[in-house]
């Protein structure tokens, strides 16, 4: 399960906080549906982190990230157009 936000910033860090309702609703579909990839074999375990204008899903067990842009509505409405991501 993706874990909280990491706790170095908080939501108000973000312009919009509905960008990151929107993020927040679409990874949470990704992970129910198990299309969030990282490549460790048995799953990843995944937490995510706020940046200035981006959210990162980091794998805690291989390290790989996957940056979501999450400095303007138009950049969520592009990410809930995402059907599964795969970390690098």
């Amino acid at each position: 399960a993706l874990e909280a936000l990491s706790h170095t910033r908080s939501e108000e860090d973000l312009a919009d906080p509905q960008v990151l309702e929107v993020i927040m609703y679409v990874l949470k579909e990704l992970e129910d549906e198990g299309n969030i990839h990282c490549g460790c074999e048995d799953g990843g375990d995944y937490e995510l982190q706020l940046g200035d204008e981006s959210v990162f899903v980091v794998c805690k067990k291989c390290g790989k990230e996957y940056e979501i842009r999450a400095n303007s509505v138009s950049a969520a409405q592009d990410f809930l157009e995402a059907d599964e991501i795969t970390l690098h």
